[in-house]
């Protein structure tokens, strides 16, 4: 039962840069607690098929 963090950006999307370090941050936190949740990053724009199974339908502004 693993636990995840799934960032869904595209290349283009200025928010999706802005919000990089934030979640670089949240990973580091994370690693120094040890605890079991997984971090991962999907290109929305190259995975668009994972991207409808989670409902992602646009990305939002942070």
């Amino acid at each position: 039962n693993d636990v995840w963090l799934v960032e869904f950006y595209a290349k283009w999307c200025s928010s999706c840069k802005q919000f990089k370090p934030m979640l670089e941050s949240v990973a580091q936190d994370i690693s120094l607690t040890k605890q079991n949740v997984k971090i991962g990053v999907v290109d929305a724009d190259r995975n668009p098929s994972l991207a409808l199974r989670f409902f992602i339908s646009r990305l939002v502004k942070v």
